[in-house]
């Protein structure tokens, strides 16, 4: 355990330095979802985009990918969020083509088919939602892409070639119905690889939990079920967190409908890095109502309480509430509560799933529908006090944010809109992060589900239907 903690104290000194990949001196890289193992979701070195140039910014290409070839295989929409590392841009389609390319010019460098779900007892077919982490492996140097593919194995690839290094299965999905589907991102941290077990729409549900993997060699390297067997529920559609002692941090999904006490749903949940369960908090039932699960990753952050620093962790229910608690005590409860959005709405499907966002001092929360001041907006981003979730600015805005919002080094906030509700806007805000001032609005008329993320120069905005978009000062 003591050889295993320094290397993920190694690793996390790695990521903050270069972005998570060696010789990368000269490069700003955003190398996994939500930057990095503990999920902060800011990029320090990236400080091109700045609050005094953020609304001059300049269209630099658009890349999308290519329309379905077969039949049955889904629309070419990205959900995915870029990963940007030397140079190179990684993100999968939901025609589940995986892609490298340019971060120069927006040109495909390679296109790696894999896999898709076809549309069975689910609503569509899918391909990638699982957003790539890219390391270099432990053993060889070299570096790798990995990601969770529609046909249910967690892949890593060869990030020059895009060839298989190793694939290894997480939950295969049926060939008569929509049951598994990976929508969690992988963990990369300690030469392993976490990634959820998850259903694709609950039609049927699944057996939920978490899984883990050598990264140099895909051999399993500890499981953890969220049910007891025979049950299903407890899905981890989120993306796990891990400290720099190695222990796991996930939030799950909704319960089983014929045993609802059964298991660990509707719960924060800390796991040591064997992934053993070390503690849990479950979400009283009276405060849930239809779907009122956790669909978004934890953050990692720290809050002096007390006076004393405190490790805490945090996340948003559907339900519109985010729940931040003490990580080596989850037992104990909620240190505070806030809501900063509406419950699921059956109408727009908007929701609270994104994570927050960390700098080191500051806390920031998006969500969906709110009232703010006696106005009601379709979505918001809120600084709150880490401590105490006391609000210290609200900013509304005319889209929900679903999306994760990301933060840079000059103290600009990127989030974009994925909104269904009639009226509202469907775009990319900045705002400065010390006030919540509205910077600019970039018009893209299309959702975005994915991370925009902040890498070298530039900011990269995947939208649902148009596309990878590159902006630069």
């Amino acid at each position: 355990m003591v050889r295993r903690a320094i290397l993920i104290s190694m690793v996390f000194a790695t990521l903050a330095a270069t972005g998570g990949s060696s010789g990368a001196a000269t490069f700003i890289n955003w190398p996994a979802y939500l930057f990095r193992p503990t999920h902060t979701s800011r990029s320090p070195a990236a400080m091109a985009i700045t609050t005094s140039n953020a609304s001059s910014l300049v269209r630099a290409w658009t890349w999308k990918p290519a329309p379905p070839t077969m039949t049955g295989q889904p629309f070419a929409t990205l959900a995915a969020s870029p990963t940007v590392v030397n140079g190179v841009i990684y993100i999968g389609a939901n025609t589940c083509v995986f892609s490298a390319i340019s971060e120069s010019t927006g040109k495909p460098i390679w296109n790696r088919f894999i896999a898709f779900t076809p549309k069975l007892t689910c609503n569509a077919a899918k391909g990638f939602t699982s957003t790539a982490t890219v390391a270099n492996d432990p053993t060889t140097g070299k570096l790798t892409i990995y990601v969770g593919a529609a046909d249910g194995y967690l892949y890593a690839l060869d990030a020059a070639t895009g060839n298989t290094v190793w694939r290894a299965a997480v939950g295969i999905p049926s060939t008569t119905v929509n049951d598994y589907y990976l929508w969690g991102s992988p963990t990369v941290v300690g030469g392993e690889v976490y990634i959820g077990i998850s259903s694709q729409c609950d039609n049927p549900l699944v057996r939920g939990g978490i899984k883990a993997f050598s990264q140099s060699t895909g051999s399993p390297a500890g499981t953890y079920l969220a049910v007891p067997s025979g049950s299903v529920g407890a899905s981890v559609w989120s993306t796990p967190a891990v400290n720099s002692a190695g222990q796991v941090f996930v939030t799950t999904g909704n319960n089983d409908p014929n045993s609802p006490s059964a298991g660990d749903s509707n719960s924060i949940v800390r796991l040591s890095s064997t992934l053993t369960r070390q503690d849990i908090w479950t979400v009283p039932a009276a405060m849930l109502k239809r779907d009122d699960d956790f669909g978004g990753s934890p953050t990692l952050f720290t809050a002096t309480i007390n006076g004393t620093k405190t490790a805490m962790v945090g996340a948003c229910n559907k339900d519109g509430w985010y729940f931040a608690l003490r990580a080596n005590n989850l037992a104990a409860g909620p240190v505070w509560k806030l809501q900063v959005g509406a419950g699921f709405s059956n109408i727009t499907g908007d929701q609270c799933i994104a994570a927050a966002v960390w700098n080191g001092s500051h806390l920031f929360i998006a969500g969906n529908q709110t009232t703010i001041g006696g106005t009601t907006y379709f979505g918001s981003i809120r600084e709150v006090n880490p401590a105490t979730g006391a609000v210290i600015w609200a900013t509304g805005l005319p889209g929900a944010i679903m999306g994760t919002p990301t933060l840079n080094g000059s103290g600009v906030i990127a989030a974009a809109s994925y909104d269904g509700a009639s009226g509202s806007t469907n775009a990319a805000f900045l705002l400065n992060s010390s006030n919540g001032n509205l910077l600019t609005t970039i018009t893209t008329n299309a959702k975005d589900f994915g991370q925009l993320v902040f890498a070298d120069n530039d900011l990269f905005i995947p939208t649902n239907n148009q596309g990878l978009i590159a902006y630069h000062p």
